[in-house]
């Protein structure tokens, strides 16, 4: 499995719409954001699991520096 670290991300950010991004480009094995302890918001980044290699690389090429 090929892992994306995705930063920058919106506080509003959740897990399906990160994986509806990304699916995009490929399959999407995981989407996963860890959210702070204390008050359950999204720290602003994720990590996307695909199994594809070439996917990957394919959806960082495009998605890099998207506002």
């Amino acid at each position: 499995m090929n892992t994306i670290f995705v930063g920058n991300l919106d506080f509003g950010t959740t897990e399906p719409s990160i994986r509806s991004l990304f699916e995009v480009y490929g399959t999407v094995d995981r989407a996963s954001q860890a959210p702070k302890r204390d008050t359950g918001r999204s720290r602003g980044f994720a990590c996307v699991g695909t199994a594809n290699h070439s996917e990957a690389e394919h959806a960082i090429a495009e998605l890099n520096c998207m506002e």
